[in-house]
């Protein structure tokens, strides 16, 4: 994430009592973002509806093909150039090495 999308994102996050900066104990020139204990609310019930929609979107899979599939994502994830999903939640390719 760049310095300025994290700067907008973090002023946002305090904005609405989600997280908080704090002054470093080690480095007077950095900030400390900590979330907030109605941000931590806020990811606890993310995670709950996470977990209800990829039951739901899973649920013809056995435990171990779930295990399986969720890995290889995982695995394609993490081999893309950048985030395979984009702005407005567009799912991108990842970008192939130049030839030449």
């Amino acid at each position: 994430m760049d310095k300025t999308t994290m700067v907008v994102t973090a002023d946002e996050l305090e904005r609405d009592g989600l997280a908080e900066r704090h002054a470093s104990a080690t480095d007077r020139r950095v900030k400390v973002i900590r979330v907030t204990p109605a941000g931590a609310e806020l990811v606890r019930r993310g995670e709950v509806i996470v977990d209800r929609v990829h039951g739901e979107a899973l649920g013809e899979l056995s435990a171990g093909e779930r295990q399986v599939f969720v890995d290889a994502l995982d695995r394609l994830q993490q081999a893309a150039e950048f985030p395979m999903v984009g702005e407005g939640g567009v799912v991108r390719k990842p970008r192939r090495a130049r030839q030449g």
